[in-house]
């Protein structure tokens, strides 16, 4: 059962009006355009079996339901993908649905805990700093930095021997973040510098030199926050243009 068929029954069982014969129609529809699209994925699976176009498939009807309002049937086939898949890129697309489905209910404890197993040996450096984002932002939304910056801080010690270096910029960054939060700030520049020195070239690099300038910027410091600003536009050629380098600029 599709999820559809559930909403059917009760909008038949309410009686014969003219608009609850017009949303009966409405559910119809929507119901036989999901099971053509499912069905049309199913098949790219069936002969695709064991590739990305396979996996990518088995995503989309997780996404097909998801955009079809059915919230249950997403996030069972998001859950299912994320283990089956557990540590490379569909697996980690996966678990990031999961995440979603929990953040869009006002769950973000769930939400990093779906999250908190995503990243094994095999993932790649960028899906692993994708995952560090989220969690961060789980983190954040649970509205504890202590415990958000105690955690992110156990889950740095865990990668410290790490190669992927764009993951540990990612999480010293998120530290970052949620050290600003509660007003530590020299422990958030320093966390910001960690990130730079660990991946100078990653987006949680650029990132971290933004909330520098804000830090900066809000205690005052007019020059280190242009400081940031023109660090910007002399090693990351065109970011003064990107919307983070505009936090920097508002701080002035």
């Amino acid at each position: 059962e599709s999820g559809y068929d559930a909403a059917l029954q009760q909008v038949v069982s309410l009686g014969a009006s003219t608009a609850l014969s017009d949303l009966a129609e409405k559910l119809r529809a929507g119901k036989a355009a999901y099971e053509a699209q499912v069905l049309a994925l199913n098949a790219v699976i069936s002969s695709t079996p064991g590739t990305d176009q396979g996996r990518k498939a088995e995503l989309d009807i997780c996404a097909t339901a998801e955009k079809s309002g059915l919230r249950r049937n997403a996030l069972v086939g998001y859950q299912q993908l994320a283990s089956k898949y557990r540590g490379d890129h569909a697996g980690v697309q996966a678990a990031l649905g999961v995440a979603r489905m929990y953040m869009t209910s006002a769950d973000p404890q769930s939400a990093r805990q779906a999250l908190s197993t995503a990243v094994t040996p095999q993932t790649t450096d960028r899906d692993a700093e994708i995952v560090v984002q989220h969690i961060g932002v789980a983190l954040a939304r649970m509205g504890d930095p202590d415990r958000g910056v105690a955690s992110l801080r156990d889950m740095d010690k865990q990668y410290q021997l790490d190669g992927r270096a764009s993951m540990r910029a990612a999480l010293a960054y998120q530290i970052a973040q949620l050290l600003e939060r509660k007003q530590a700030h020299t422990d958030a520049l320093f966390a910001c510098r960690e990130a730079v020195r660990r991946d100078s070239n990653s987006a949680s690099a650029i990132q971290a030199v933004c909330l520098m300038g804000r830090i900066y910027g809000s205690a005052g410091q007019a020059d280190q926050a242009l400081n940031q600003m023109l660090a910007l536009r002399t090693t990351y050629p065109g970011t003064e243009t990107d919307l983070r380098a505009g936090i920097c600029a508002s701080a002035l």
